[in-house]
């Protein structure tokens, strides 16, 4: 059963060997986790525990990563909006329903739920109001004040003089001569440095801060109605340009809401207008005003329900959250919001809505952040904790289908044509732009909301103050919840189908891990609905889709902008879905894909943004004291540490109440991780366990494996808990102290550190941190037992004492590293491999090999794996389980292979590591494996790629030097995994020849490997084995080869038969002879391939039959009736009767008429002496193939209607007896045959336009010999010139008695001469 993590499978008919070669232990080289029978995997075997721990932490480390990756493939605001970098024109949206969702379209649904919470009023005092009334509030009459309403301080410079634009911007002269400007409406980007203004005339203008913010020059300005202008066209002229002005508001984006716009306009109807300053590159400098994407709000769908907002008079534009204030009332303002943040991976732009009646008329409102994910972990930094995080796999392409907008007054055709020009350029542009700088934006709130609390508006009213909350996704349910008493309604359920099952899930979870003594209700509530609604994991051939239309909407392969409004995600068969990862055959059903349950993945989901915030982020940052000493610091304080492990605790606490999500036993996840490393071995249980296995359903299985996804999500949990527990009692014990006594190696080594690789494969660094504040405590003659106590609580798995051996081994060789002199080297690194031989098999050798491996010791990596593997089966019981098909009674046999394959696993581990070193590409100054020792980093300085071939060379070779079978058969599946096929075949070992066989037995489809088979059996001599191999390799139907690779097994498989005199031995002779006829018969196929594929164009059955002929070998009847008939293969039905040696004449005949016809026929436009040419090419061609047999080339016949062909076209006469000439028909035969002709007085030469065609024909043959007799053997010379001339003189006499004939006589007269003169 294959994982939704398992990016692809390689079927191997060895043990498949893992290397963790890169991706710091989640990401390795060969990191597929494969499994094997459930009823294999309950059996009681011997485990090593730190493996499992290791292979835990990276299967779950790399199902959090894909969660991790789902959150950050959000499509940007450009993309919601339809519009490309390079587009010349504007987008629109809002008049498609799907941009709305109406309450009607979903029942009992989160539309009729307020996204805006008003939690708190505070009312003005009458006195107050009153005052405000009077200053404010119109009246027909005017009063002039004495008290100033309005103070705008100058910096103490006396104003002189007041001056108005006529675009009504004001300027103000001070007495020093300074200027000063009065601008209305002032909005500012802080993050690019970019202040935008909305004068009193709605004019929009542009000033340019400075990349340093201390600068200002002014950009670009637009008139109101220029922009209305715009609008209008960016809506195709549909509506009046009336609803696109006034503007009442602007809203500056920053960098994190949008690489590309830079600008939200309101206008009083409600519109959004989206504003762009850049051109082209969205990292220079502002520098004009260009209007890119027009949002009509609620009201414009047709049939919509909604009303439309309108008199808006204050608005709000905040991270995708836009909060209208509407005057549709005398005395009584209402409050509209707009958001898409509950529909974040969507496509497309859609929006929730919600509106509230205010109590007065608004006077002013003002949104604020209570606390973010910054100012909660004062260690969050989106732009560096997210980097690594964002790529655009190939099974998810990002956005690949967006199209240019349609222009107005633009032919379709040329529109289509546009798309096609510009299309992978821009595609180029833009995924280039978005993977340097996705990182820049914030994920959506769904993502955020665990570290962001609600946005909060403050509405001052001429009645109060008004405190709304914005609900966030988890406070909408939340709200459900409560309002709904529970999670059984439909609100609730409609909550999962628009989100998500897994984002609602994770939701869930936030709910559920909340405080118990506050919200229990609520926490028990939102745990019903985790388990209510989280669904089932599912094994089919189709990944799971979301619940809500349209489908692929959560993760889109693109976005199409339409002409109207944003673009509904294409729903064709191009489109595929996050899940599917592998495809399976009908005959593997072990190879499902499973599709986990949403509980599973919003499980990951919530881990994901519970470390999102320092997965990534470096574990220490480097600062200099006054002193000029340089110290290693902690990026994140003990608090929060404290907060992660919080809510880290929580989750476990969850995990534990609910024992579903626990696995009686892990035996399953260990053998899983374990056991990932053989192939052959999971093939083995896969055939000795069968029986067992049919007892359990798929939907079992599929339970069963998501239950060990959790089991080692719990574990990654656990250790997390303990890795962060160690770092907060670091941080509270002067963390700079701990790490300064380390080496200079070890503190590169932490400053390069993540705390994704701290968490993954830091737990070495974890036990010399703990070594070192023990040491700490100890130095400062301090009591240990609070601080061991301690660590014994929060980190029990990370405190404890390394093997004594390992240690001492360690020790030499780091000494062996320093050590110049060669011979010492090698002497430590010697007593070093006997100390670690003394205690073998127990020993970590995973790490040992490592160290080894470090300083380029592969001498003792391999005799270290060597004695291990002989310690751990000494009876050698492995080989025999081995030879004996691995049968499924014997255990003991299946534990002693298994435990081999461990230790061999080290030394093909060191090969993949050399093996990149090999590369040219591999910098010599990067450390290549990440799970390098402390304190040995890989040194591959002095390595070359030379060097590193030869090393590998060497070790291959003394594995197949040793006895070590198993070994062999280890370093075989190896080589073919590095694709070293053409080494392989060059071993001379028995244990690859049955390698090779069980590997054809196992996986009867690998071509690969008969293919090696045929070519070890060929190097050995072993002809007829090599022969037989080849022949099914050529015969088996099915589409792993085509025709051309059929024919060339046949005729390899004829060579080595002929090869030494082997095939004439009696018993091969008449296997011999059937090779030969299938050859011949395959080239009579081959032939009719290429002919059928010539009708593809415009046959529809040339497809199916070109299939058909590439899958399988047919004979002669099969080959005529299915393929030469059908499609009406004349030559190749010529083919079929001549190796078939059918003798009828009336139908070679008449296949011969057929194809001169065919022949002719494809000339076209010719001129009749090019078409007689190209069909005499074709009659000479065919000629030559049948040797002038008369079964296939009737002479006379041929020569008849050739010769009536040519005297219709009026071609050369001597076009048809020269050719056959030329093909080997002796003179005097075709003078014979002419003769037979021209007596028989046919009248289809007088119908054809020219009687006497073959007195022309005769004179131009006879003329030909009398001007060159040498073409006639010498001693057939007189007879050949006696029949010319009786030829010639029955022309003559036929000629003498016709008018007309005198130059044609005259010509045979002459020629006759000559011919008398020859004798």
């Amino acid at each position: 059963m294959v994982r939704e993590e398992d990016e692809g499978w390689e079927k191997s008919t060895g043990w498949r060997l893992e290397s963790r070669l890169g991706g710091g232990g989640c990401k390795g080289q060969n990191d597929k986790y494969k499994d094997i029978r459930n009823t294999t995997m309950e059996r009681s075997y011997s485990v090593d525990p730190s493996r499992i721990q290791v292979d835990s932490l990276e299967m779950a480390g790399k199902m959090l990563e894909k969660q991790m990756t789902k959150d950050n493939s959000f499509p940007s605001l450009l993309d919601l909006t339809g519009i490309l970098p390079e587009a010349q024109s504007s987008t629109m949206s809002g008049l498609s329903e799907r941009d709305y969702p109406s309450a009607n379209s979903i029942p009992g649904g989160i539309d009729n739920v307020s996204h805006l919470a008003l939690y708190d009023k505070v009312f003005i005092p009458p006195e107050v109001v009153e005052h405000f009334g009077r200053t404010i509030i119109q009246s027909e009459e005017m009063h002039l004040l004495g008290d100033p309403i309005f103070v705008v301080p100058t910096d103490g410079v006396a104003i002189k003089t007041i001056a108005g634009t006529d675009s009504g911007r004001l300027f103000l002269g001070g007495l020093d001569g300074s200027l000063f400007e009065l601008v209305y409406q002032i909005s500012i980007d802080n993050s690019r440095h970019i202040l935008f203004t909305l004068t009193d005339k709605g004019a929009i203008e542009v000033y340019d801060l400075g990349s340093d913010g201390n600068s200002v020059i002014k950009v670009a300005s637009l008139s109101q109605n220029t922009i209305a202008q715009y609008a209008v066209q960016a809506v195709r002229r549909i509506l009046e340009v009336s609803i696109f002005r006034p503007i009442v508001s602007i809203s500056a984006l920053e960098k994190k809401e949008s690489l590309h716009y830079n600008l939200v306009a309101i206008t009083e109807t409600g519109v959004r207008l989206y504003f762009t300053t850049y051109l082209n590159n969205i990292s220079s400098r502002p520098s004009n005003l260009k209007l890119l994407h027009v949002r009509l709000p609620p009201g414009f769908t047709a049939n919509t329900p909604n009303r439309c907002p309108s008199k808006v008079h204050t608005a709000i534009y905040n991270n995708g959250s836009c909060v209208l204030v509407t005057a549709q009332e005398a005395d009584v303002d209402s409050l509209w919001y707009l958001s898409n943040e509950l529909f974040p991976f969507h496509p497309y732009l859609t929006e929730v809505q919600s509106m509230a009646r205010l109590d007065g008329t608004v006077w002013a409102i003002s949104d604020k952040v209570a606390g973010n994910a910054r100012s909660m972990l004062r260690c969050m930094n989106y732009s560096e904790s997210f980097t690594q995080l964002i790529y655009f796999p190939p099974q998810q392409p990002v956005y690949q289908q967006q199209q240019p907008p349609y222009q107005q007054n633009t032919n379709f055709q040329d529109y289509q044509l546009m798309q096609q020009q510009n299309f992978y350029q821009q595609q180029q542009r833009l995924m280039q732009q978005q993977q340097q700088l996705a990182h820049l934006v914030d994920p959506p709130l769904v993502v955020r909301q665990f570290y962001e609390q609600a946005r909060k508006y403050v509405v001052l009213t001429s009645q109060g103050v008004e405190l709304y909350k914005k609900l966030r996704p988890v406070d909408l349910l939340q709200q459900l919840l409560i309002i709904g008493n529970g999670p059984d309604n439909d609100s609730v359920k409609k909550y999962f189908e628009v989100l998500g099952p897994d984002q609602a899930c994770a939701n869930c979870l936030i709910l559920a891990c909340l405080d118990n003594t506050t919200n229990s209700q609520v926490s028990d509530w939102a745990t019903r609905a985790f388990f209510l609604y989280g669904g089932d994991p599912q094994t089919s051939h189709t990944p799971r889709q979301p619940l809500m239309s349209p489908p692929a909407q959560r993760f889109p392969l693109g976005f199409n902008p339409g002409a109207m409004s944003t673009p509904v995600h294409p729903t064709t068969g191009a489109s595929t879905t996050q899940h599917q990862t592998n495809m399976i055959t009908p005959n593997q059903p072990i190879n499902s894909i499973l599709q986990y349950s949403p509980k599973h993945d919003g499980l990951y989901l919530y881990v994901g943004r519970i470390l999102r915030p320092i997965w990534n982020f470096k574990v220490v940052y480097k600062s200099t004291l006054e002193t000029n000493v340089e110290i290693l610091n902690s990026t994140i304080p003990a608090e929060d540490c404290a907060l992660i492990l919080g809510h880290l605790h929580a989750l476990s606490g969850f995990l534990e109440k609910n024992s579903q999500f626990s696995l009686a036993g892990v035996r399953i996840v260990q053998l899983q991780s374990t056991l990932s490393t053989s192939r052959t071995l999971q093939d083995s249980l896969d055939n000795s366990q069968q029986p067992q296995r049919g007892q359990r359903t798929v939907g079992q299985e599929a339970l069963i494996q998501e239950k060990n996804s959790l089991t080692v999500l719990k574990e990654f949990i656990s250790n997390t808990c303990e890795v962060l527990g160690l770092w907060k009692i670091l941080c509270e014990h002067q963390f700079h102290f701990i790490a300064d006594s380390l080496t200079k190696e070890q503190q590169n080594q932490l400053a390069l550190m993540t705390f994704r690789n701290l968490i993954l494969v830091g737990q070495e660094l974890c036990s010399l941190l703990i070594n070192n504040i023990i040491n700490r405590y100890l130095n400062d003659n301090a009591s240990v037992d609070a601080i061991s106590t301690k660590l014994r609580e929060v980190c029990p798995n990370l405190y404890k004492s390394e093997d004594a051996a390992c240690s001492k081994a360690n020790e030499m060789l780091l000494t062996a590293k320093n050590l110049q002199n060669k011979e010492e080297r090698e002497e430590k690194l010697k007593e070093a491999l006997e100390l670690c031989k003394n205690v073998a098999p127990n020993v970590n050798l995973t790490l040992i090999c490592q160290w080894f491996s470090s300083v380029q010791y592969y001498q003792g990596v391999l005799e270290l794996v060597m004695v291990c593997a002989s310690r751990v089966d000494p009876k050698n019981v492995a080989l025999d389980f081995y030879k004996n098909n691995e049968p499924s009674e014997d255990i003991e046999g299946f534990n002693a292979l298994f435990n081999r394959m461990r230790c061999y696993k080290e030394l093909i581990q060191v090969l993949d590591q050399i093996m990149i070193q090999s590369q040219p590409s591999v910098s010599p100054n990067v450390t290549v494996s990440p799970r390098a020792p402390v304190g040995l980093p890989i040194d591959i300085n002095t390595v070359t790629p030379q060097d590193a071939d030869l090393q590998v060379k060497n070790l291959v070779d003394k594995v197949l030097e040793s006895h070590d079978e198993l070994f062999h058969v280890a370093i075989y599946d190896w080589m073919r995994s590095h694709h070293l096929d053409g080494e392989l075949i060059k071993v001379c070992q028995p244990s690859l020849e049955l390698y090779l066989t069980r590997a054809t037995q196992r996986n009867p489809d690998d071509m690969r490997t008969f293919d090696l088979l045929w070519k070890f059996y060929e190097r050995t001599n072993n002809h007829a084995a090599a022969a037989k191999i080849l022949n099914k390799l050529a015969t088996t139907p099915g589409n792993l080869v085509n025709l051309d690779q059929r024919i060339f097994y046949l005729a390899r498989a004829l060579m080595c038969l002929r090869g030494d005199k082997i095939g004439y031995a009696p018993h091969l002779g008449l296997f011999l002879r059937e090779l030969e006829d299938r050859l011949d018969i395959g080239y009579i196929q081959q032939k009719i391939l290429i002919s059928v594929t010539n009708q593809r164009a415009h046959n529809r059955l040339a497809e199916e039959a070109i299939e058909k002929l590439n899958n399988n070998l047919y004979d002669l009847t099969e080959l005529y009736e299915n393929f030469a008939e059908p499609f009406s293969l004349w030559e190749a039905k010529l083919s079929i009767i001549h190796s078939a040696g059918h003798l009828d004449m009336s139908l070679i005949e008449k296949v011969w008429l057929k194809l001169i016809e065919s022949e002719l026929r494809n000339c076209g436009s010719m001129s009749g002496n090019d078409k007689m040419s190209v069909l005499m090419n074709k009659v000479k061609y065919l000629g030559q193939e049948y040797s002038l047999s008369p079964r296939c080339f009737p002479l006379e016949f041929l020569i008849h209607n050739l010769e009536v062909y040519c005297c219709r076209l009026k071609a050369n006469p001597s076009q048809v007896h020269s050719t056959m000439s030329s093909i080997g028909v002796p003179l005097v035969s075709l003078m014979k045959i002419y003769e037979r002709l021209f007596e028989a007085k046919d009248r289809c030469w007088f119908l054809e336009g020219d009687e006497y065609h073959l007195a022309r024909v005769i004179a131009n043959l006879t003329n030909s010999f009398a001007n060159n007799p040498t073409v006639v053997p010498l001693a057939e010379r007189r007879m050949a010139a006696a029949k010319a001339g009786d030829l010639i003189s029955s022309c003559l006499t036929t000629l003498y008695s016709r008018p007309d004939t005198n130059e044609l006589v005259d010509l045979l007269r002459g020629i006759h001469a000559k011919i008398n003169r020859m004798h």
